[in-house]
C-alpha cells in the first residue's frame, strides 16, 4: 500500500496518540505488502503499485487497470436514469398547482424503458455491464470470502460517482436546457444499502451490499446508514422471474424505519446494490423513501444487467 506519509500524517488528529497509531498501521501495511505483495482480485496478477491513498480508511483498490478497462464499455447513448444504452426522449409534463389544474410545463428526460417502469430514482451510476470479468467478480463477491472484493468494488464505484458527481438534470424547463444542462451535483447526503433478509444473510455469511455501501461512503466522504431500510419478508430470487413477477415479488418485502427517516427529510439518498437488472427492487425502495420525506433518490450498482430489454 502506497501512501504519501507526510500529507497523510499531517491530516491525522493530534489527540491521544492518533498520529502515532495510524502511522504505525501504515508501516505495518507496507511491511505486509513487501512480504506478501497484493494481487488483483480479478486476474490474480501481482499489483506493482496499489492506488494512492491520502487517507488510511479509504478502500484499497485491489483490482488492476486491465480488469477495470475490460468492463468500461463505451456506449454512444446511455440513459441517465436507468443506465441502459438507450437514447433519452423528451416527455413534456405539466406541473399541477393549487387552483391551477394545469400549471407550467417541464420536460423530463428519460428512455422508453424508464417511461414504462415509472422509475422513482433520478440517476443510476454503474461500473459496467453484467458480463465477462465484472460478472465473475460480482459472483465471487457473494461468497463467504468476498469481503475484500466487495470493499474494493465499492471503492471503485465511489470513485465513479465522484467522476460523474456533476451530471445533466433529468428535469429541464426549456429547450435550451436540453443542450446545455442544467448541471447539478449528484453526491448524496447519505449512503444506504439494499437491505438483505436475515435468513439470506445467515445463509451467505456475508452482507455484500452493506460492504459495498461502506466502500462507496468512504470514498465520497458521506455517512452510511444501515437502519433506514429493512427487509421484512424474504422475497424470491429475482433471476428466474419475469418483469411483472419481479415487481410483485418485491411489494411488501421492505419497510422504512420511520424514526430514522425523520433525520433525512429533505435529503438526497444514494441506494447501493451489487447488480441491477429490471430495477424493480431499487424502484420499490425509492418509492418508500420518497413517501417518507426523502427529497430524491439516486442509485449506484456494480453491474448493470438487462441490456436485452
Amino acid at each position: 500500500m502506497w501512501i504519501h506519509s507526510n500529507t497523510f500524517l499531517r491530516s491525522l488528529p493530534k489527540k491521544s496518540g492518533g498520529r502515532f497509531m495510524l502511522s504505525l498501521a501504515v508501516v505495518a501495511q507496507r511491511a505486509m505488502d513487501m512480504l506478501s505483495p497484493p494481487v488483483c482480485l480479478g486476474c490474480q496478477q501481482v499489483l506493482v503499485r496499489v492506488a494512492n491513498r491520502t487517507r488510511l480508511r479509504t478502500p484499497r483498490l485491489l483490482i488492476c487497470p486491465s480488469c477495470q478497462s475490460s468492463w468500461n464499455r463505451k456506449v454512444i447513448s446511455v440513459c441517465v436514469r436507468c443506465a441502459l444504452p438507450r437514447p433519452m426522449i423528451r416527455d413534456i409534463q405539466f406541473v399541477s398547482k393549487q387552483n391551477q389544474p394545469q400549471g407550467p410545463s417541464q420536460i423530463v428526460l428519460r428512455c422508453s424503458f424508464c417511461a414504462s417502469m415509472k422509475f422513482k430514482f433520478v440517476q443510476t451510476t454503474v461500473l459496467g455491464e453484467y458480463r465477462d470479468t465484472l460478472q465473475q467478480l460480482v459472483l465471487e463477491s457473494k461468497q463467504t470470502t468476498g469481503s475484500a472484493l466487495c470493499f474494493s468494488l465499492g471503492g471503485l464505484l465511489g470513485e465513479r460517482i465522484l467522476q460523474t458527481s456533476v451530471g445533466v438534470s433529468t428535469t429541464v424547463t426549456s429547450e435550451s436546457d436540453l443542450v446545455a444542462g442544467p448541471w447539478i451535483p449528484r453526491i448524496p447526503d447519505v449512503v444506504c444499502a439494499v437491505p438483505m433478509h436475515w435468513r439470506r444473510r445467515f445463509k451467505r455469511k456475508i452482507n455484500g451490499p452493506d460492504i459495498i455501501a461502506t466502500g462507496v461512503a468512504r470514498v465520497v466522504a458521506r455517512p452510511v446508514n444501515f437502519k433506514l431500510l429493512k427487509c421484512i419478508r424474504l422475497p424470491k430470487k429475482q433471476g428466474t422471474l419475469s418483469l411483472e413477477q419481479r415487481q410483485k415479488n418485491v411489494q411488501s418485502s421492505y419497510a422504512v424505519n420511520v424514526r430514522e427517516a425523520r433525520r433525512f427529510v429533505g435529503k438526497q439518498v444514494l441506494l447501493v446494490d451489487d447488480v441491477m437488472t429490471s430495477g424493480a427492487t431499487l424502484n420499490e425502495l425509492s418509492s418508500l423513501l420518497l413517501r417518507n420525506g426523502i427529497e430524491s433518490v439516486s442509485v449506484a450498482v456494480i453491474a448493470r444487467g438487462g441490456y436485452g430489454h
